[in-house]
């Protein structure tokens, strides 16, 4: 660095000297960057930064800032209390619907397989009665992949979802 930048006041608002590329002083700490400066410089810092932070998660504020609403507005805590507790029954009127919807689906469709297996049992032993050996194999049989593969796939996305719901019950839930 060359010696008219070291001999610069530094002044509030101004820029600091910056060091050359081949300068030796370019890897200064903070606490040796801070014994170089000025006196007057010194004075106007702060003697400690400090950097305060909360996390606060929910349907409703932390107490400190729903003291600070009833303050603002009064009345307005119990307000806000019983919005979030009319948004609790409402979402939880909605799950009650879709799980009662999600039943009726499965027992529809329970149903509607029944008939459709039963029905290709009968066709197999109609295919009997004609002497038709081969389709009846066929039509009792062909039905036999698709109940199988239904009982598999019921099986496995209940699994998924008893997973996700505990994941969800014990806050480690990352989708």
């Amino acid at each position: 660095m060359s010696q008219e930048n070291d001999s610069r006041d530094l002044v509030p608002g101004s820029d600091p000297p910056v060091p050359d590329a081949d300068d030796e002083q370019g890897s200064s700490t903070i606490p040796e960057i801070l014994e170089q400066l000025p006196a007057e410089i010194l004075a106007q810092l702060p003697a400690v930064f400090t950097f305060e932070a909360s996390l606060h998660a929910g349907p409703l504020p932390s107490a400190d800032e729903m003291e600070k609403y009833e303050a603002v507005l009064p009345g307005a805590a119990d307000r806000i209390v019983k919005m979030a507790e009319g948004q609790a029954d409402h979402r939880a009127e909605l799950e009650t619907e879709a799980l009662r919807q999600e039943g009726q689906r499965s027992w529809m469709g329970l149903v509607f397989g029944a008939i459709l297996a039963l029905s290709f049992v009968v066709l197999g032993l109609v295919a009997v009665l004609v002497d038709r050996p081969w389709f009846a194999v066929a039509f009792a049989a062909s039905p036999l992949p698709a109940i199988l593969g239904a009982f598999v796939y019921g099986t496995r996305s209940r699994r998924r979802e008893r997973e996700q719901r505990a994941r969800l019950m014990t806050g480690h839930d990352t989708s």
